[in-house]
């Protein structure tokens, strides 16, 4: 449906937003990564550099050179979260 996929757009759109927010704020050069349902169901929606993720990660005026030295890395792992629960219990 095309409204389903423009509205996973705009998501998407402020997700990279913020994930380029966070590479210019830490400058993680040994990698970012994106962990999570979003990102591990979405993958076609954020690999390519013509998507609106891509897109809004690298839009960062004079900064974004240094985004490009910012690896972005996807864990494939889909129970990240009770692993790191099961470690800290």
């Amino acid at each position: 449906d095309a409204l389903c996929g423009r509205a996973l757009d705009i998501v998407l759109d402020a997700y990279g937003s913020e994930l380029g927010n966070a590479a210019v704020k830490w400058l993680p050069f040994g990698g970012l990564y994106i962990a999570g349902g979003i990102a591990l169901k979405n993958v076609d929606r954020l690999r390519a550099p013509e998507t609106s993720f891509m897109r809004a990660y690298l839009d960062r005026g004079r900064l974004a050179p240094v985004l490009t030295k910012v690896p972005l890395r996807l864990v494939t792992v889909d129970d990240l979260g009770l692993r790191g629960a099961h470690y800290v219990a």
